[in-house]
């Protein structure tokens, strides 16, 4: 500012007021002169134009002005101001930027300055900059980059609030690499550029310039890019929410588990799914349903105060049919009644073998792992993983079949001994016990042969079998002698036939059990007969 008089490098500030009511007593500075003139550390005018490749024509560097925009914000108990234009930055063209503060009824004054010609002595040049603050402080400058060996291309770079001042500690990013040179001798480039901060969070910076694709005269291009300080969306959220559906028809696919970068949940019967109070930012989404393959989406952006909507249609996987048998492995060999406990990621089922022949069907999915625990009283579990390879397939089918051995406790039926078992002669006896009269399940009822009981019980977990269900283990071969009994039914005794090692099936029928009442009270007035008669 020597050429105004001044003893430095100075910015000059006029405030306008504007008085609509009576335009007389609007004013502009203090008669026509600025209101502040506020020294700035000394810099050089720049000399010389941009270079591009392949070209001798150069750009105008526009160093004589105020680049556009002056960014005014309220801050509540102060007011900013900044601003930026070309300066020499040392042979090559830099952005000279700057951050003025005005304290509530104070004044302005220089909060902080710098020199931006990239973080290293790259020979580039920086120019055509517009610079922003937003709601947090932060500040970005936006500008154009070129040389003899770089295409006019589009940058960015800012500061943290709490990042030293007068340093631009973020480092430099690209919007995009120009691949062409302008031509025309008029040598005018981008004018001008522009920083603003988006007005729905107050966080997302978005520039715009020009920059140009294929070298001509003039055959430039104008860009738009954002880019966000994270620090400053802490606080702001936004929802995700959305429908799940079968892409075999469309319906809604209940249960699949949304995560968003460690958020989670579940789509409802219809489908749906909503995410509230997620930090404002870009997501990757996955969704995993049973039957279905995974998807997953990158890059979701959930906005201040919006909800994002994002649909998932999944592809269901290939079924497949698991079967097998279990069987006794501690010398019985014969097929047991077993409960089976499937899980998967996302799926977990409990199922039961036929009770008859020890077998089980599982239709499961291709893609994934199952893990089967086989459980039986008497026998040590046996817990195994399957995984059915949706490459590989076998078309009739899998089987996994499994030999339980008895537990230490020697309790299953057909064994004896403590610690070390040992299988007894005879065969396993199978079937319901019910009520003669109505077909009711007698449950608790006890079942007996040569010392060895077993109680029929309830099946609540299995919906394929009946109550009343019984396992006895029968002593010898051939024809064999059972006595049932129950409270309330007489003791019935039946024949059945046996095979060592085998099993058999015999359902019981109780008949109607003995009559019992017990009213509340029961009474009779004896007058002076001899005797006096009620009935019953």
């Amino acid at each position: 500012s020597s050429w105004l008089g001044d003893a430095s490098d100075t910015m000059r500030i006029w405030e306008f007021h504007v008085d609509w009511n009576n335009t007389s007593n609007s004013t502009f500075g203090i008669n026509g002169l600025p209101n502040y003139l506020i020294p700035v550390d000394n810099f050089t005018p720049i000399g010389f134009n941009i270079p591009q490749p392949g070209t001798g024509q150069q750009l105008d560097n526009l160093g004589d002005r105020l680049m556009h925009r002056l960014q005014f914000r309220n801050f509540g108990s102060y007011f900013t101001l900044v601003t930026n234009h070309t300066v020499d930055a040392g042979s090559r063209a830099g952005v000279r930027w700057y951050e003025v503060h005005k304290p509530v009824g104070g004044s302005w004054s220089m909060y902080q300055q710098g020199t931006y010609a990239g973080d290293t002595a790259d020979g580039l040049h920086r120019w055509m900059g517009s610079a922003a603050l937003d709601s947090a402080g932060n500040l970005a400058i936006g500008y154009s980059v070129s040389s003899s060996s770089v295409y006019p291309s589009i940058r960015y770079t800012g500061r943290l609030v709490n990042d030293p001042l007068g340093t631009l500690a973020q480092g430099e990013g690209e919007i995009i690499a120009g691949s062409g040179s302008q031509t025309h001798s008029a040598g005018r480039w981008g004018d001008y550029s522009m920083l603003g901060v988006d007005p729905y969070n107050d966080c997302t910076f978005w520039f715009t310039t020009e920059y140009i694709q294929n070298t001509g005269s003039a055959p430039w291009q104008t860009r738009i890019g954002s880019f966000t300080f994270p620090s400053c969306l802490t606080g702001l959220t936004g929802n995700l929410g959305g429908r799940v559906t079968d892409g075999g028809g469309g319906a809604p696919v209940s249960g699949a588990q949304i995560t968003a970068d460690g958020y989670t949940t579940f789509s409802d019967a219809t489908g749906r799914y909503t995410l509230e109070g997620l930090p404002v930012g870009a997501y990757t989404v996955t969704v995993s349903a049973y039957g279905y393959y995974s998807q997953t989406v990158p890059n979701v952006d959930v906005f201040f105060n919006q909800t994002t909507v994002q649909n998932f249609v999944l592809t269901p996987t290939a079924p497949i049919s698991l079967t097998g048998t279990i069987r006794d492995g501690s010398g019985q060999n014969w097929p047991l009644y077993a409960r089976i406990d499937l899980s998967a990621p996302g799926y977990a089922d409990t199922v039961f073998t036929n009770p008859h022949d020890g077998t089980y069907t599982l239709t499961l999915h291709t893609g994934l792992t199952y893990t089967l625990q086989v459980s039986v009283p008497g026998y040590t579990p046996q817990t195994t993983q399957f995984y059915a390879s949706p490459v590989v397939r076998q078309l009739a089918g899998y089987v996994l079949d499994f030999n339980l051995t008895v537990d230490s406790t020697c309790t299953a039926p057909g064994y004896t001994g403590s610690g070390t078992c040992t299988p007894q002669s005879g065969g396993l006896l199978r079937g319901n016990v019910r009520d003669q009269n109505s077909g009711a399940p007698v449950n608790g009822a006890t079942l007996s042969n040569a010392g060895n009981t077993a109680t029929a019980q309830t099946t609540p977990d299995d919906p394929m079998l009946d109550d009343g269900f019984y396992t006895l283990f029968v002593s010898g071969s051939g024809a064999q002698p059972v006595s049932v009994s129950a409270p309330g039914y007489p003791t019935i005794t039946g024949t059945v036939s046996i095979t060592p090692g085998g099993t058999a099936w015999h359902d019981f029928l109780l008949p109607s059990g003995q009559l019992a009442y017990a009213p509340a009270n029961f009474s009779a007035t004896l007058n002076p007969t001899p005797t006096l008669t009620r009935t019953l």
